[in-house]
């Protein structure tokens, strides 16, 4: 066609003027508005109602004249903020503000024809949130909209027919037939227009009727509506958009019956059955009826670098669970399409708890390299195996415009493989879910010349589809799916990552202390393993949400804490309160791990004049020091130690000498700087010095990455110059060293506008330096690591990871290697020779770098983009320097990463019984730990979980104290396998077999 940019544009302004005629007749309504839901006082247009997150109600009343029957009525509302009709007080529609840069966003029309008939009066009430759909967006929230309005339906489905077909037009190669009869159709239309309307509609019918490419793929596709339950919105707002997502999903699933729309997390249905049972119920006919798909098998779509193994566990059994009480059914797919990169063993969790595909698209966010596959076999690291789909889309809020479907067809790299790919559209992270527009695009390409071919289907259609693929010929990927993007959120929030270790381990204690005590699963606990699993979705664990997310965070995890040593201190005290009243001031400590601890406690200053005695009066080693009497104490894994305070002592008080800078015990000798620094740790057993120059460098580097400050670290830190401490002064009033090799240094140390004070130990017969800060961080933009310089020549170094280990390379080769230059790890990152090796362990920081030698460990950041507050305050935390014999397989890494996670529970007791019980259980092995022990959800026993972290075949010996009873293989959703039980004898111990890095659950119940 001759000059067709010419012949696009005149399409294009035709689109343009009559799309402003798709309402017609307009006539203003009466508007009410309470801040309350009572006494409604009128408001004009363009009257402010509402700041920021305020909440309030409009009444809408009006009569439909009579003269417009047969006529589409609709209610016209725009509040500048989010909303929703309520009939009868169930969410009926949800009203979105226009999103400039969001395709088909808004959502401001209601049909009003199923609610009252030309003639008759109405009332209609509306919540309304003063928030958009990327949260608060404006300062004030003013009322632009609220008139009684007539839609041109035949109008609305024209301008459709030619938008699509433009778009079409637009993105095929210049000069093939179907852009040239395509452009060509389209001007005739342009022709036509105003004189014959049945010729419009003949040319867009035969335009819209050549069939699709025989070779075109099939988009399976799914209405969606992500939602983030927490992001730019506090969590008390994300309920009121999930009400809002599932009205309007009910809503187009009436209008259209092939349509199909879908919506994951168990949270967010659990929120809708409390807060609209009415709802809820809708929902649950539409799932029963299979139009509506229960998305993910997961509470949250939660973070899946920085929780724990066990919460992993919980996440689908929570999940899975819900689902299947609800709704009866529990979905086959781990749902995680907006995660920020995903651990080498999520497909052993997945295959352990009945999950057989995975779905994301976040792998698309690369910013140096394309990841290569859309369809994949994932391989983790103990061999398990499980389908993955990263969607050809790059999207889950697809538009379905035609140029859309063409890109993911050309980038579809298994295109030669699969005839079809998953697509999720509409409207998403804020919720909302599709527009019509959606669904009459897909409409309109189910069989469309040029396109992909458009199925109205539920993601589990698409993975049945995929059964008849032969899977042999897919790529395999193995181990973790690492996300070239957002590393900062690896420390960003370090309190809430913090919070939720503490709520890990204290829920780990509660169920342990429960299986002591004989009770069952305690109840309370569901509820506190729910809050936690919400907290770790993946914009709130990871530290990527406005400040009120946190502020509410930080508020359930203190409430968690505290009902769960409430429970732990109650349940203490009903083992011991059968025994004798305790004479002088006593405590029961308990060990609630595999590892023995072996740990010097701070007790009250008041009892400084006594001893502390065991069980058999043996008075254990203790110091007095300015705050608090210090005591060690040592407890058998998985035991109990009765301690008194007594006046009869026998053994002189520790000695302790003048503090200096030196550090030692038998194993090693270690000088600090007088900036806090260390300048020497000399190996005695070896002979040697193990750090290349000094370490424990505190630096402070710039920390403006180009966007998403909260999520992002930018390689470029590196070309700026860090700052170091400004100085340091040796507090001699809480530093020590003891005549047994425990030896302390207290430094006061200042660093850009930050006052830090570092604890260094090194304690009698351990090689572990431990270095604790309690920090006043006020830094803007910055990021303070601690660098430390080893003497270790590896290409490749150890990450700990949930239930296992992975290899990354330390001396990069490739892009691939050089993009991870900040990595997640839990609990430890080592590097190691054949002969010797470093690790540096923490359990609650999870940015690591390991190049060359230098092994590094973020610690804080604050960036001020989503929350302008973000981790200025004060911060605890404790990390270590190892060095070992060995590599990683032939050290004690993990062990000594166990023994700084854990903490011995100390309880005061006003009795003591003559005999406490005993460890249940006893673990013999140097490659598998046992992580978990806990009543059986179903009461049927107690569960035991393990892990093999070397990476080696082996069998572990079980020693059990239990008699008349057996012990049971179950999956981690504690469901029988088929192996057969086998009786436990106290003399003889279970063998378990494992093989490299398998996770083992063990169910021992009584015998039949």
């Amino acid at each position: 066609m001759h000059n067709e940019k010419i012949h696009l544009t005149r399409i294009k302004r035709l689109l343009e003027r009559q799309k402003q005629l798709l309402i017609r007749d307009k006539l203003p309504l009466e508007t009410g508005f309470s801040a309350t839901g009572g006494d409604f006082q009128p408001l004009a247009l363009n009257s402010v109602w509402g700041k920021p997150w305020q909440t309030g109600w409009f009444r809408i009343s009006g009569s439909i004249p009579e003269d417009w029957s047969g006529k589409d009525y609709r209610l016209l509302f725009d509040c500048d903020g989010e909303a929703c009709l309520l009939l009868d007080g169930v969410p009926y529609q949800g009203f979105t503000p226009k999103v400039d840069w969001y395709h088909k966003a808004a959502k401001n029309l209601l049909p009003l024809a199923s609610i009252c008939k030309p003639g008759e009066d109405f009332s209609l009430l509306i919540d309304a949130s003063a928030n958009d759909l990327f949260g608060a967006q404006k300062e004030e929230y003013r009322l632009r909209e609220c008139a009684l309005v007539t839609f041109d339906e035949g109008l609305y489905q024209r301008l459709l027919d030619i938008s699509l077909l433009l778009d079409l037009a637009e993105t095929l190669p210049e000069k093939t037939v179907r852009r040239q009869r395509l452009i060509y159709g389209l001007n005739k239309v342009c022709d036509a227009w105003n004189t014959d309307q049945e010729m419009v509609q003949a040319i867009l019918g035969d335009l819209l009727s050549k069939p699709a490419h025989a070779s075109a793929l099939t988009a399976f596709s799914v209405g969606h509506a992500h939602l983030d339950l927490a992001w730019l919105w506090p969590l008390s707002e994300t309920r009121r958009k999930g009400a809002r997502t599932f009205a309007n999903a009910l809503r187009l699933l009436e209008q259209y019956p092939d349509y199909v729309f879908g919506a994951s997390q168990a949270q967010l249905y659990q929120w809708m059955k409390e807060d609209h049972p009415a709802l809820y119920a809708l929902v649950k006919e539409q799932v029963k009826q299979g139009r509506w798909e229960i998305q993910g098998s997961t509470w949250v779509e939660f973070d899946t670098d920085l929780i724990s193994a066990e919460s992993i566990i919980r996440q689908f059994m929570y999940g899975k669970r819900f689902f299947e009480s609800e709704f009866g059914q529990a979905p086959r797919v781990l749902w995680l399409p907006d995660c920020f990169g995903f651990s080498g063993n999520l497909p052993q969790f997945l295959k352990g708890c009945g999950v057989d595909w995975f779905v994301t698209q976040k792998l698309s966010w690369n910013e140096t390299n394309v990841f290569p596959h859309h369809l994949f076999v994932w391989e983790g690291i103990d061999g398990s195996r499980v389908l993955a789909h990263q969607l050809p889309t790059n999207d889950y809020n697809f538009s379905n415009n035609p140029s859309s479907f063409l890109e993911t067809e050309k980038r579809y790299a298994q295109s030669e493989l699969c005839d079809s790919f998953l697509n999720l559209y509409g409207i998403g992270d804020g919720g909302g879910g599709p527009t019509r527009d959606h669904i009459e695009y897909g409409l309109r390409q189910r069989n469309l010349e040029g396109v992909s071919k458009f199925r109205f289907s539920s993601s589990a259609d698409f993975f049945d589809h995929l059964s008849g693929l032969d899977s042999s010929q897919l790529p395999v990927v193995y181990s973790e799916l690492y996300l070239e993007f957002h590393r900062g959120t690896y420390t960003t929030q370090a309190r809430m990552k913090q919070d939720n270790r503490n709520s890990e381990k204290l829920l780990a204690a509660a169920e342990f202390m429960a299986v002591l005590a004989g009770h069952a699963y305690p109840e309370k606990l569901r509820c506190i393993w729910q809050n936690t699993l919400l907290l770790q979705f993946h914009d709130i664990i990871p530290g990527s949400s406005i400040t009120p997310v946190y502020e509410e965070a930080q508020t359930i995890s203190a409430a968690n804490h505290k009902l769960l040593n409430d429970y732990i201190t109650a349940t203490v005290r009903e083992i011991t309160d059968t025994g004798m009243p305790c004479k002088e001031t006593s405590y029961l400590v308990v060990n609630p791990s595999n590892q023995e601890l072996d740990e010097w406690l701070a007790f009250p200053k008041e009892l400084q004049g006594l001893v502390p005695l065991n069980e058999y009066g043996t008075e254990l080693p203790s110091l007095e020091t300015e705050n608090a009497l210090l005591a060690r104490i040592r407890v058998p894994a998985w035991g109990c130690l009765p301690l008194q305070f007594s006046t009869n002592g026998y053994l002189p008080k520790s000695g302790a000498s003048p503090a200096s800078l030196t550090l030692e015990n038998r194993f090693l000798k270690v000088e600090l700087t007088e900036t806090g620094g260390v300048k020497s740790i000399w190996d005695k057993e070896l002979e040697r010095e193990l750090l290349a120059s000094e370490s424990n460098l505190l630096l402070l580097w710039e920390d403006e990455p180009n966007n998403w400050g909260a999520w992002d670290i930018n390689h470029f830190y590196r070309d700026t110059t860090p700052q170091a401490a400004s100085g340091a002064t040796l507090n001699q009033a809480l530093s020590f060293a003891l005549e047994e090799g425990f030896s302390r240094v207290v430094q006061d140390i200042r660093i850009g506008n930050s006052s830090l004070r570092q604890t260094v130990e090194l304690r009698s017969d351990d090689r572990l330096l431990r270095v604790s800060h309690d920090i006043d961080w006020k830094e803007k933009h910055k990021m303070l690591r601690t660098h430390w310089f080893t003497d270790v020549h590896n290409g490749i170094a150890s990450y700990g990871i949930q239930a296992g280990v992975i290899k990354r390379s330390s001396k990069p080769k490739n892009a691939f290697e050089t993009a991870q230059f900040e990595v997640p790890a839990q609990r430890f990152a080592d590097l190691s020779q054949p002969d010797r090796g470093c690790a540096l362990l923490c359990d609650v920081k999870f940015g690591y770098r390991v190049v060359d030698g230098q092994m590094e460990l973020n610690l804080l950041r604050s960036p001020a983009d989503v929350d302008p507050t973000a981790d200025i305050h004060s911060h605890s935390y404790t990390y270590a320097f190892y060095p070992h014999k060995g590599d990683y397989e032939h050290s004690d890494v993990f062990n000594q990463a166990e023994h700084l996670a854990h903490n011995l529970i100390v309880v005061p007791v006003q009795n003591l019984p003559d005999k406490l019980p005993e460890p249940l259980f006893r673990l013999e092995s140097d490659h598998v730990n046992l992580d978990t022990v806990k009543p059986a959800e179903d009461g049927s026993g107690i569960i035991l979980r393990f892990h093999e972290y070397k990476g080696q075949s082996g069998t572990a010996l079980l020693f059990c104290a239990q008699t008349h009873a057996q012990a049971r293989e179950i999956d981690l959703l504690e469901q029988p396998l088929e192996t057969a039980p086998q009786k436990l004898d106290p003399y003889y111990p279970l063998n378990l077999d494992f093989r490299p890095f398998e996770i083992k659950t063990i169910l021992l119940e009584e015998l039949p």
